[in-house]
């Protein structure tokens, strides 16, 4: 009987620990989701070696769909909507990270099946999309979030 007040109070610190991991938690997702939303324009080193003229990246996490627009050449080469999926939320010093499926019905579509890597930045507004296979690590986007376009059309 003496053991059940300790039994309690290491329970009810337990629970507290926990609802404080799982508003962290929660926080930091929705300081990324609500980041994440908006219109992101391909960084003008990356454009220009991987031969693009653009890239628009247009990402919402209220219904979890988007847009990705390829310009090359002056042309569009690619236009693809798709739903998307993002797991594995972490976030270390002032970058979040997490890994992003892209779902699209285009069978071309370049990012199709595949569960890439992120890195997001709050502070200068970038985020960097990777493919990990095999232990290699290919970019496959460096993005600038567009404030002008995701204020002006939301």
């Amino acid at each position: 009987m003496k053991y059940i007040g300790q039994i309690l109070v290491c329970c009810l610190l337990i629970i507290l620990a926990i609802s404080l991991y799982n508003l962290y938690t929660d926080n930091i997702i929705c300081s990324a989701n609500n980041f994440i939303n908006g219109y992101w324009q391909s960084d003008s080193t990356f454009s220009s070696l991987s031969g693009l003229d653009d890239m628009i990246l247009m990402l919402n996490t209220d219904d979890m769909t988007g847009l990705l627009i390829i310009i090359m050449d002056n042309n569009i080469n690619g236009n693809d909507e798709f739903t998307f999926e993002i797991t594995n939320y972490n976030k270390k010093n002032d970058l979040y990270t997490f890994d992003i499926e892209f779902i699209a019905n285009d069978s071309n579509f370049i990012w199709s099946n595949n569960k890439l890597n992120c890195i997001l930045s709050i502070n200068n507004g970038s985020l960097d999309i990777y493919s990990d296979e095999d232990g290699n690590s290919t970019m496959m986007a460096k993005l600038i979030k567009n404030n002008n376009i995701t204020n002006t059309l939301n």
